[in-house]
């Protein structure tokens, strides 16, 4: 009875998420859901008050019938996933609480950025692959009038950007604001397949879809921002300038996160971290034999020819020498390895304004090539001391390797595998990644003693984010007093700073609190497993535990590893 109704759950839920016309489809989730998995899209729904209404009921409706189910009755797995089912729905139902608290035009966070992953996904090798894009792009009109009725409502209650952080949004918007040239047209090598006469048709329906139905709502967007709302943009910076934005930031703590620490909490750890890290670079440059202090250290290091890429390949080519350098020693860490390939491309740079380093963007089906996209922008501001670190986190035994490890298991239900943002958690993906890049540590990655100060120049950068994200969002700090800490503490240019310091008030508050916080509950969980089993601890085996299972709150990590050790002893 109980195996049954958790089938049926998991499948409602599976079900839900890739409903067109369901009631979780509102901001264009169910779209993007489907994109990412490499299925076809038939339309964008809007951002409303209404859709997201819509969807807490569908949440708490689900929640309910996930309280009947005996969890006493399940197989060990199957009530693993009855809790991570139960805690997505949770975390779900909380953040549509705080529908007016989400702005939806942010320096990272825009549909020209998010929707370009939708079209790019779609097919366009027959007629009906094609009318779907176009019914597609249609919609993003609607959508993008939905985002400035937002906007404006958002103006009503006093929840704004700062004025500081408009121009490049503004930027973003106007050259979206064409019709040859949009963003949401698709590359050349998708319209290089179609034959001459089609490819003709498709394009010129694709531009007057864009010129009737889309480029004016952008156009207007983009005069709103520049006009209104700047005039009503906040003066001030990060979350607790806002009405109700403490309570707001709370939440993202605890979403993103799942460890229940406060910001305050985070706060101090964030700062002992720092301060750890100081003294292991001091100690790194005294191997060295540096010098003077250690910004002039580091300023040094920014300009040092060794140091700055020569072009955008050569970034790209250092990631990828890293990534398989980790990719051979697998075998002595790990029990499985992934069979989908991965690699490092220049992201588009239309994006490159945006994104102070770059992202991971998995292959859409299992199997596919895992794409580390990099900024090869302003080369002489970019160094390579961080690439082994880089490669390590972005790729293997990073993000590439965990999330294909899930995909690749077949003993994973379908939205424990398919690490899809429905169930994104920061603390574990970002946290695995970033004890992954320390990883390097023992297999040879960081045997240059620069590449090893790279790793704590980016952990460094990794841990002041618990210090400067609390510290704006929660403790009122202003944006000259983030800069200057980070600019004593990191390697980052002041464009970097600047780029980094944005993100964190204005597009994903709280979001880079995972990273440290996650890497240091796998660190601590290693060590209590090997102080534990003693001999009969296997590194391999710990890690295993952790990848096979696929991401979830770190609470259920922990109990997971509980279970490892009571196993093993």
């Amino acid at each position: 009875m109980a195996n049954q109704q958790l089938r049926e759950a998991l499948q409602a839920y599976e079900a839900a998420n890739l409903d067109e016309h369901g009631p979780l489809r509102g901001a264009a989730f169910a779209a993007t859901y489907r994109a990412a998995q490499g299925l076809p899209v038939h339309g964008i729904a809007p951002d409303t008050e209404a859709l997201n209404a819509e969807a807490a009921a569908w949440c708490e409706r689900t929640l309910a019938s996930l309280a009947v189910i005996d969890a006493s009755a399940l197989e060990e797995q199957e009530r693993l996933s009855l809790a991570i089912l139960r805690s997505a729905v949770e975390r779900r139902i909380e953040s549509t609480r705080y529908y007016w608290h989400v702005i939806p035009v942010t320096p990272y966070r825009s549909f020209v950025f998010g929707f370009r992953m939708i079209f790019n996904s779609l097919d366009l090798e027959n007629a009906e692959h094609r009318a779907n894009y176009l019914a597609a792009l249609r919609d993003v009109g609607a959508y993008v009038r939905s985002l400035q009725d937002k906007l404006a409502g958002q103006v009503q209650r006093g929840i704004t950007l700062p004025q500081r952080a408009l121009a490049p949004i503004i930027a973003v918007h106007r050259a979206a604001a064409n019709v040859e040239s949009n963003p949401l047209l698709p590359g050349s090598e998708k319209l290089a397949a179609l034959d001459e006469t089609t490819r003709t048709a498709f394009i010129a329906a694709a531009h007057d879809t864009l010129r009737r139905d889309v480029v004016p709502a952008i156009g207007e967007l983009a005069e709103y921002l520049a006009g209104p709302y700047t005039d009503a943009a906040a003066s001030g910076w990060g979350q607790s300038a806002l009405p109700g934005g403490d309570a707001y930031y709370r939440y993202l703590v605890r979403s993103n996160t799942t460890l229940g620490f406060s910001p305050e909490e985070i706060h101090e750890r964030g700062l002992a971290a720092v301060g750890e890290l100081r003294e292991a670079m001091a100690s790194v440059r005294a191997r060295l034999g540096a010098q003077g202090t250690a910004r002039e250290f580091h300023e040094m290091l920014r300009h040092d020819p060794r140091f700055v890429p020569r072009s955008p390949e050569q970034i790209g080519e250092r990631l990828e020498h890293f990534a398989n350098l980790a990719n051979r020693a697998l075998d002595t860490y790990f029990v499985r390895k992934p069979s989908a390939p991965f690699a490092a491309k220049r992201l588009s740079e239309t994006l490159e304004g945006g994104m102070t380093f770059g992202y991971y963007h998995p292959g859409a089906k299992a199997g596919e090539e895992g794409v580390y996209f990099y900024n090869g922008s302003k080369l002489s501001e970019r160094s390579l001391i961080s690439l082994a670190s880089l490669a390590l986190h972005e790729l293997v035994p990073g993000h590439h390797y965990e999330i294909n490890v899930a995909r690749e298991n077949p003993a994973l239900p379908r939205f424990r595998a398919f690490q899809a943002i429905s169930t994104y958690i920061p603390a574990y993906h970002e946290g695995w990644a970033e004890y992954a890049a320390d990883l390097g540590k023992e297999f040879g990655a960081y045997e240059d003693p620069y590449d090893l100060y790279g790793r704590y120049a980016l952990d460094i950068f990794i841990s002041s984010r618990l210090v400067v994200d609390t510290g704006m969002n929660s403790l009122q700090w202003s944006f000259e007093r983030a800069e200057e800490f980070m600019r004593e503490n990191t390697l980052l240019s002041d464009l970097e700073i600047n780029s980094e310091l944005t993100r964190y008030a204005t597009d994903l508050p709280a979001q880079g609190l995972g990273y440290k916080l996650g890497s240091l509950t796998f660190a601590g969980l290693r060590e209590k497993a090997r102080a534990k089993l003693g001999s009969g601890f296997d590194v391999r085996a710990f890690h295993d535990r952790i990848v096979m299972n696929g991401g979830m709150p770190l609470t259920l990590v922990e109990h997971e590893i509980e279970r490892f050790i009571d196993e093993r002893s």
